[in-house]
């Protein structure tokens, strides 16, 4: 993905362009930024949540 600059005028215009630019990205492109984002959040060993409540439950019987 190419690194582009946009220097606005206001709070709206960075806004429109910024919804501008998402709309211009692919499908795969929205995934590919979204695990990125996702992964230096979170980082890349996370145990999934889903696991950890069905373990609670299994215990509790």
């Amino acid at each position: 993905m190419e690194r582009v600059a946009n220097k606005a005028r206001g709070f709206d215009a960075a806004r429109a362009w910024e919804i501008a630019q998402y709309a211009a990205m692919t499908p795969d492109e929205r995934r590919k930024v979204a695990r990125q984002l996702r992964d230096r959040v979170y980082g890349t060993n996370c145990p999934d949540v889903r696991d950890a409540v069905a373990g609670l439950k299994r215990r509790r019987r």
